[in-house]
């Protein structure tokens, strides 16, 4: 038996990532890198084992506490020395000890390190390194967003070592004062000792404030330090995990008592005693009206009563409609006697057991999901069950729901069954005009309850855009619909309509109608599609004041600048999302400038396919043009696509020059200046981009890496590009977005795809300019896992060798699976991709549905509809439409058993 030795290296690099990625990054690093050849290390480079770095161990003793030290001097040797500087540049987090934290940082520039978490801190720690004369100031100060410190100071005023303001100033007020980009600050204490807390009663009002920290986790002197941070000092602060030493009695001190509406996460322990819980801290709970998760931890006397359950939902949670989890633990201490009622176990788990009977009943899914080799359909939950609902669970649990998610079938039956006074929010499913019309009047039998409860309005259209339908009307459905869910919901604060995949619903459109119409001072967010620009600008004219969140589908962008539409500052707006599938040549003109105005956007995520440039976007210019006007900016998600024309002076860049922009911009998380240096406060840009131009000797021919080059140049690393240069039409097309990919849409993709996985894509197109190979289908089913609507399109002939051709597509390939696939659109003049897809020896669709070609390719294909290899991926077709004209022979029902519509043009 022959018997052959395999070394590690010569394992593919899939079994080589499955294996390692098992095992502890540092020990990888250190026995592996440097030890093979180069290729070896390349791979070692990877994220997997270089983003995040844990430089700690920990020695367990019998006798105290697990210590935490860095990790063994020879290891920290080899690392400093050999592998930190061929791996710095990849380095996201670090978790260090504070002993060891000087040479590690000193063994590389780290341009990507954003999070640090720094054990055995202490205020010698933050005298030496956390100050404008640190030597890793730049670091610290520019890059660092988020910073978690294990403190091991010790509480003790009377010891003299530490006293309370000096600490403040040395540890607190450094921090805030250095870490200028600081998102999320953690300083938790070691379990055997409680670190001095942070006390800025005392201090300047302008001490220990942020406009960026979005989580501080901390200890603080009292309930007064905890109120004078939610006083505006830290405006964008959304998760707070606070222990407070003292909760004190005191009422003389004025806090702020606006609502926290942005705080979604609340912890608090105080371990003292305090009887100051329904002067002080109930107060400060109902300010958290948007809270989801709260966390609580506290010990209470002087109370004549225990808390119970219904004390909790009654002065607490019935005020957090957000709620979804509460963590506790409250102790009560009281004086009993004669008059105090003697409460069991069981009487105070019963009060809590009514709190959970609420939480159980206050939203109710009433649909189910038909999965069938159709789409997933929408339908309400089993008549059975619904009538069990109707006639005997519904009147019992009515007043406790606040959500129901609903099929519009069964809306009326489900809404007469209870009054539902507390109900503020609805998601209707298969909604369409018709509902509008019936339910959606002064006259509506729910009129009370759609006019006065609800607050959040989510409905999934169903209604077909087609303005050749004489069952839709732009401006009757924009009366019948749009103006009617305004006029009606009077204290709507979210509404969201959304289409089902396969159709899009008629947008909104009010360029013709009256300046009043489509107004509210109470939406809050709103996602819509609309006909135009000019529709989304009329929007953000006045008509939404309190407009926070805006996301929206525009159907076109043109460059009429015909009208004149306010161009103030949109200030208020923190969240916008803007997809448009055609294509657009008003991007410069009318796009930027909307950009512009949103001066404290927080998030941006921006879907866009533009023509008519003489060149290609890249990060350069959303840096220079948007981000860097939006100075509270945090994410930016986008796919951009620009198709040109080129010509020998257009220069060609390749991928990674275009991903290099982003990074260049400190855009790290992009694929490949005109709008992101007006963002000031953006930290948020989700962006796909498609950018097509004529390419002729001026245009300059770049490469991917040139356009990902201007992306890392404004710190967008994570992105990815493509780009595609045809002779034949004289035209480029460049596709560059943020990873990980956040769209179900591409379009337009030419014989390239980048090796990732797009997890959100169901609908994709590809133009065959180079013949597709059958590996190119593999790799786009392997690539788009979820795939359901698939279209591929050529505009001529392509010459081949038609024996070679066919014997190089297909032999070496086992069966392609498309298991989501239900349209598939090939105007494509080669029958060879008819046969791809339709040989169930080639590819495997299941749920295909709807079938687009020509139909002279299909009967060739198909022999006449006799050809048994081709019957399986045709049996479940409900929807056959030709590009040609067609005749029927008289096996054609037989072939497609489950056709019902049959498309094709006429004759004459």
């Amino acid at each position: 038996m022959n018997q052959s030795d395999i070394h590690l290296v010569d394992l593919p690099n899939e079994i080589l990532l499955m294996i390692l990625k098992r095992l502890d990054n540092i020990n990888v690093l250190y026995s592996l890198m440097g030890t093979f050849d180069g290729q070896f290390d390349i791979l070692l480079q990877d994220n997997i084992f270089t983003n995040t770095l844990n430089m700690i161990s920990r020695s367990s003793t019998d006798n105290d506490d697990d210590d935490i030290y860095s990790i063994d001097d020879q290891i920290l040797d080899r690392f400093c020395i050999d592998i930190l500087p061929k791996i710095h540049h990849n380095v996201k987090h670090l978790i260090l000890e504070s002993m060891s934290m000087k040479r590690i940082l000193l063994a590389g520039n780290y341009p990507n390190l954003t999070s640090l978490k720094l054990f055995n801190f202490g205020q010698n720690i933050a005298l030496n390194y956390f100050t404008d004369k640190s030597i890793f100031q730049h670091i610290f100060k520019y890059q660092i967003t988020e910073l978690i410190l294990e403190n091991n100071d010790n509480y003790d005023y009377v010891g003299g070592r530490i006293l309370s303001k000096e600490y403040n100033n040395n540890i607190y007020v450094s921090i805030l004062s250095l870490f200028k980009n600081l998102q999320s600050l953690s300083i938790v204490g070691s379990f055997t000792s409680s670190y001095p807390p942070l006390s800025i009663v005392d201090l300047p009002s302008i001490t220990f404030c942020s406009s960026i920290l979005t989580k501080l986790c901390i200890n603080v002197r009292s309930l007064d330090d905890c109120l004078y941070l939610l006083d505006g000092r830290l405006k964008q602060l959304t998760i707070f995990i606070v222990q407070i030493r003292y909760i004190y009695n005191d009422l003389s001190i004025i806090h702020n008592t606006d609502d926290l509406s942005n705080l979604k996460y609340f912890s608090l322990t105080c371990y003292n005693l305090t009887n100051a819980y329904d002067n002080r801290m109930i107060p400060l709970f109902r300010r958290m009206i948007n809270l989801e998760k709260l966390t609580l931890y506290i010990r209470i006397t002087d109370r004549h009563t225990f808390v119970d359950g219904t004390h909790l939902h009654k002065e607490i949670l019935m005020h957090m409609l957000q709620l979804h989890t509460f963590i506790f633990y409250i102790s009560t201490i009281i004086q009993i006697n004669d008059l105090v009622h003697r409460l069991s176990n069981n009487d105070i788990q019963q009060t809590f057991k009514n709190i959970e009977d609420n939480i159980f009943t206050n939203t109710l899914n009433m649909i189910s999901k038909s999965s069938t080799d159709d789409d997933d359909d929408i339908c309400s939950i089993d008549d059975r069950i619904l009538d069990r609902f109707c006639i005997d669970i519904l009147p019992k649990i009515h007043n406790n729901v606040k959500h129901l998610i609903l099929e519009s079938m069964s809306m009326e039956y489900i809404l007469l069954a209870g009054n539902y006074p507390n109900l503020t929010s609805l998601k209707l499913f298969n909604f369409g005009q018709h509902i509008a019309l019936n339910y959606f009047t002064d006259k509506s039998i729910f009129q009370y309850i759609f006019k006065y409860q609800i607050r959040e309005l989510i409905l999934e259209n169903n209604d077909n855009y087609d303005y050749a339908d004489e069952r839709i009307l732009p401006k009757e459905y924009n009366k019948n619909v749009y103006l009617s869910i305004l006029t009606l919901f009077e204290n709507l604060q979210s509404l969201s309509i959304v289409g089902s995949f396969t159709s899009s619903y008629p947008p909104l459109s009010i360029v013709d109608l009256p300046s009043t119409t489509f107004c509210s001072s109470t939406l809050t967010k709103l996602s819509i599609n609309l006909r135009s620009l000019d529709d989304c600008l009329y929007l953000l004219d006045g008509h939404l004041k309190q407009l926070t969140t805006f996301i929206v589908q525009i159907r076109y962008i043109d460059n009429n600048l015909s009208i004149i539409h306010n161009t103030d500052n949109l200030s208020y707006l923190k969240c916008f999302s803007l997809t448009c599938y055609n294509l657009t040549n008003a991007y410069n003109n009318r796009v930027i400038p909307l950009f512009r105005r949103m001066i404290n956007l927080e998030k941006l995520t921006l879907y866009i396919r533009l023509t008519d440039r003489p060149r290609f976007v890249d990060g350069t210019h959303p840096h220079k043009e948007i981000l860097m006007h939006m100075s509270k900016l945090h994410t930016f998600i986008f796919y951009i696509s620009t198709m040109i024309q080129i010509n020998d002076l257009v220069p060609r860049l390749s991928d990674d020059d275009l991903e290099q922009t982003f990074k260049n911009i400190g855009y790290y998380q992009t694929s490949s200046t005109e709008i992101l240096m007006h963002m000031l406060q953006l930290h948020t840009f989700i962006f796909y981009i498609s950018t097509i131009i004529q390419i002729n000797d001026l245009v300059h021919r770049l490469s991917n890496n040139d356009i990902q080059q201007t992306f890392k140049n404004i710190g967008y690393y994570q992105t990815s590009c493509t780009v595609s240069y045809c002779r034949r039409s004289s035209k480029a097309i460049c596709h560059v977005f943020s990873l990980p990919f956040a769209f179900d849409r591409l379009e337009v993709i030419i014989n390239r795809l980048p090796i990732i996985i797009f997890h959100h894509i169901t609908y994709l197109t590809v133009f065959d300019m180079i013949q597709f190979k059958q590996e190119f289908f593999v790799l786009i089913a392997k690539a788009c896992p979820l795939l359901k609507h698939f279209g591929i399109f050529n505009r001529m002939l392509l010459l081949r060798n038609f024996d070679k051709y066919k014997a190089d597509y297909i032999q070496s390939y086992s069966i392609i699976q498309f298991s989501h696939l239900i349209s598939l659109d090939m105007m494509v003049q080669d029958q060879y991709y008819i046969e791809q897809f339709l040989l169930d020896t080639k590819t495997h669709v299941p749920r295909l549905i709807e079938l687009k070609l020509f139909y002279s390719h299909l009967k060739n294909v198909t022999k006449n509809f006799t050809r048994d290899a081709t019957r399986h991926n045709c049996a479940h077709i409900k929807r056959l439409i030709c590009y040609d004209t067609c005749d029927y022979p008289k096996k054609f029902d037989h072939y497609f058993p489950s056709l019902n519509i049959v498309s094709y043009p006429s004759s004459t």
